[in-house]
């Protein structure tokens, strides 16, 4: 037997070194998170820096799959955003909407935007136990 391979080192046959056996976990891991970090973090600053207003809603057109009604808004610095307006719909145009915006989209519900970081989040979490949990039960056996 050659001097560091064999029982108990990870390199004997059929096994894969430390490194390679995590790295394709971590790259998925890594490629899932570029991918889904640009939906939750669009919505968590748009929770944290948006601003109740009053906007007007000018009109709703088919989007692909989806109706989107557009509209506009002025802040308190005067300053004015303009974009889609979600919870709202057809029967809204025209009319004035308490809304909480950014400075290119608003909602009706500050909910809306707390829902998908919300979500995230708790993937993120259960998959951390999982590989906790998992680690935990090879080293027992």
């Amino acid at each position: 037997m050659q001097h560091g391979t064999g029982p108990g080192t990870g390199t004997g046959p059929g096994k894969r070194s430390s490194w390679r056996r995590h790295l394709i976990p971590v790259v998925l891991l890594t490629a899932l998170l570029g991918v889904f970090c640009a939906i939750p973090m669009g919505n968590a600053v748009g929770l944290v820096t948006g601003e109740a207003v009053t906007a007007q809603v000018e009109g709703c057109a088919k989007e692909g799959k989806y109706n989107v009604c557009r509209g506009s808004w002025v802040f308190s610095d005067g300053s004015s955003g303009t974009g889609p307006i979600n919870g709202v719909g057809g029967d809204d145009v025209g009319r004035a909407v308490d809304v909480w915006a950014v400075h290119d989209q608003a909602t009706t519900s500050r909910l809306a935007w707390a829902t998908t970081p919300a979500l995230f989040g708790a993937i993120l979490m259960a998959l951390v136990i999982a590989v906790g949990v998992s680690r935990r039960a090879r080293t027992r056996f």
